[in-house]
């Protein structure tokens, strides 16, 4: 076994050896000349009138691969070298190479969820009898996100990504509310830019839809996304049931498995720039190792930018929306896909068309942000069944203290993940309507990468379920 090892590394490294080469050049073709006849040669060379042979100038030696850039060591020099003796070879252009970086994000949440105690005070009994049983007992601390992406860039074209979080988490079963902190993959994908109008990514990101859910944390003005985008968790109120399903809390589709085109710069005249994103997913979920069904979706975003572009990277996947810096832009997304659940003979099949507004303005001191999100489900296994709507949006206004990093705002949100037509409305199926109304502000560190946030929201629930769930939320992060 070990000689066989032995022998495939020697193969490799003599293929590798050979790769490395210039087309149509081999060892043997330039022997080497040795050292006397080098000698001679040069002085026959020498003209008969000169007394003393002129210096040869010595050849620039190559720096020690231990002094050299990591991105340059071990290739081929493209550029001149400086007066130092520094290679003039672009940064991520070394022939064979990937330039390299790493960043990331720490998120630290906390909150305080009535009934029971609310900010370590105990609340009437009265509270507790009205709520659900697992509403309002897990106040304290949690990770938000303990991000670590690694970047890889190829020459011009090629860009790849790995995203890492420490703060995944995962539940027991439907009753559990505290859940178990995991580490895994986030995104992972490859990305390669044909021309400024068109670049396709392959891999695991999220589909563009619900610009809430692709907009990066430190972005945003208040400690979690809008409710329609991240639904109702389990510890907080009445939870999923959006598309019918009991895992499905929001509309954002999570990451998925794909291929996507698009580009920021589709097209671009005088103040405004057109961009789209076009993509074919699995359609479940990217933690799955193969697609649910036989079918892809397909989801896609156009939008025009009045204004310059957000600074910032792709944190949340290649449909990222980062902040407007002044101005605004106005996006329409949709998106098709068939769900399938079950095993056979109790196998069923939906089908989920969806559509989307969003704006985002930056005028003066005022940040007003915004969307609508809607979706019909019909089920296409089972007969007699109506289709079901869903409905979910929000709107928002923060506005920056002049000469400060505090932003105080407002946000109304609603999410109706069941919008009944027919009679079943009347028999009682019409009920899980949730509003919130957030107060709060976010404040962003001059003098380092630090954010912080404080906020109150109160939730109003639809007929039965309405319980007393308000809670203060706080949350900090460090960019790095």
């Amino acid at each position: 076994m070990r000689n066989a090892v032995l022998v495939a590394l020697s193969v490799f490294h003599s293929f590798v050896a050979f790769a490395e080469g210039e087309p149509g050049t081999t060892a043997q073709e330039t022997p080497a000349v040795p050292a006397a006849a080098a000698q001679d040669a040069a002085i026959t060379a020498t003209p008969a009138s000169a007394e003393q042979p002129a210096a040869l100038p010595e050849p620039a030696k190559e720096a020690p691969a231990a002094e050299m850039p990591m991105h340059h060591q071990g290739h081929e020099h493209h550029g001149e070298r400086g007066e130092d003796g520094a290679c003039g070879c672009p940064a991520g252009k070394a022939k064979g190479h990937f330039d390299l970086s790493v960043d990331g994000h720490l998120r630290v949440e906390a909150g305080s969820i009535l009934p029971d105690r609310f900010m370590g005070i105990r609340m009437p009994a009265s509270y507790e009898r009205s709520a659900l049983p697992g509403v309002g007992r897990n106040d304290g601390f949690g990770l938000g996100d303990a991000r670590l992406n690694l970047r890889a860039v190829y020459r011009d074209n090629l860009y790849v990504r790995l995203g890492f979080d420490g703060a995944l988490v995962s539940y027991a079963d439907d009753q559990d509310t505290v859940g178990a902190l995991s580490t895994g993959l986030k995104d992972a994908y490859l990305r390669y830019t044909f021309v400024p109008a068109a670049s396709i990514f392959v891999g695991r990101f999220k589909p563009p839809f619900d610009v809430e859910e692709l907009t990066p944390t430190e972005d945003q003005f208040f400690v979690h996304r809008a409710l329609e985008s991240r639904g109702v968790l389990r510890h907080e109120g009445p939870h999923g049931d959006l598309f019918g399903r009991s895992d499905v809390a929001g509309f954002a589709p999570g990451r998925q498995m794909g291929v996507m085109l698009g580009s920021d710069k589709l097209m671009a005249g005088g103040a405004m720039s057109l961009g789209y994103a076009l993509a074919v997913t699995n359609g479940n979920s990217g933690d799955a190792a193969f697609n649910d069904n036989d079918l892809p979706a397909a989801y896609g975003r156009f939008f025009a930018r009045f204004a310059a572009a957000g600074d910032g990277d792709d944190e949340e996947g290649p449909a990222t929306h980062r902040q407007v810096q002044e101005g605004g832009i106005v996006g329409l997304s949709g998106f098709y896909n068939e769900l399938s659940y079950g095993l056979e003979p109790s196998r069923y099949s939906d089908r989920v068309i969806g559509a989307g507004l969003d704006v985002a303005w930056h005028f003066m001191v005022f940040y007003l942000q915004g969307q609508l999100l809607g979706a019909r489900t019909d089920a296409m296994s089972r007969t007699g069944l109506e289709p079901v709507y869903s409905l979910g949006g929000h709107a928002q206004v923060s506005v920056q203290v002049p000469d400060t990093g505090f932003y105080p705002g407002y946000r109304f949100a609603l999410l109706d993940p069941r919008e009944v037509k027919t009679s079943d409305a009347a028999a009682g199926a019409d009920v899980d309507r949730v509003v919130l109304h957030t107060v709060g502000f976010k404040y962003i560190a001059e003098s380092m990468p630090l954010i912080l946030h404080l906020e109150y929201a109160h939730s109003v629930e639809q007929g039965g379920r309405a319980q007393a769930n308000d809670r203060v939320e706080a949350a900090t992060q460090v960019t790095f």
